[in-house]
Formats: structure tokens, sequence, C-alpha cells
């Protein structure tokens, strides 16, 4: 069986998100590595409540093949 693009950091957040689940009613930002290399997200958008879930090199087409993930 071929592995689906980006499954094992699909899988990295599932993981991070059961000891640290993301703020409840959360903006989330994801796509590629434009929000994957903006690490001070959080600080930035203070207040807001936000997560970051971007994962680098990714296309649109990866992102809805994990969205039920």
């Amino acid at each position: 069986a071929q592995e689906v693009r980006f499954a094992s950091a699909i899988d990295a957040f599932l993981a991070a998100d059961r000891s640290a689940p993301p703020p409840r009613r959360g903006i989330l930002f994801i796509g590629s590595s434009i929000f994957r290399q903006w690490t001070g997200v959080s600080a930035d958008m203070a207040p807001l409540p936000v997560f970051n879930r971007a994962f680098g090199g990714s296309r649109t087409t990866d992102l809805l093949t994990h969205l039920d993930r």
C-alpha cells in the first residue's frame, strides 16, 4: 500500500492534541510552509485563541485528504 502524503505529520498533530488539546473554539491556521514557519502565531495573534496545524509542502488536495482526521 502506498503511504498517504503527510500521514506522519497528521499523526503527530493528533498525538499532540490528545496530550494538549487545541483551544476551544480556536482559530485554525493550516496550510503549507507560510504558516508552518510562523512559529510565533500564538503571540502575534493574542488574545485570539489560535493554533497552528500547518505542514510544509502541502497542497489543498493534501489538506482535503486529511480533513476528517
